[in-house]
């Protein structure tokens, strides 16, 4: 579903450090900002393995500014997370509840 967007860069899937098992959070990582935010904008709340997945601005990065610049309205409330983009900003948050 991620590659709907554009070509998928990385995907980081966390996972418990005591169990192993996926904690329902990952990052995708696109080329560009661009692909991140249009998969932002066509991915969230879509359904996957039979969950809805929140596709969302992760919270230390540039992409909401971004988003403004081009005119998009950015929800205040969205689904942030804390990992750092470093500079490109093409890394999408991702929170599903698999477990």
């Amino acid at each position: 579903k991620f590659s709907f967007v554009g070509p998928v860069k990385n995907v980081r899937i966390l996972q418990d450090k005591e169990s192993g098992k996926p904690k329902g959070f990952a990052f995708i990582e696109y080329h560009d900002a661009n692909t991140a935010l249009s998969a932002i904008r066509h991915l969230d709340q879509v359904e996957l393995n039979g969950r809805k997945i929140k596709v969302g601005y992760p919270a230390q990065s540039n992409l909401k500014d971004i988003a403004r610049q081009i005119g998009q309205v950015v929800p205040e409330s969205s689904a942030e997370s804390g990992y750092a983009t470093g500079g490109g900003g093409g890394i999408v948050s991702v929170a599903d509840r698999l477990q």
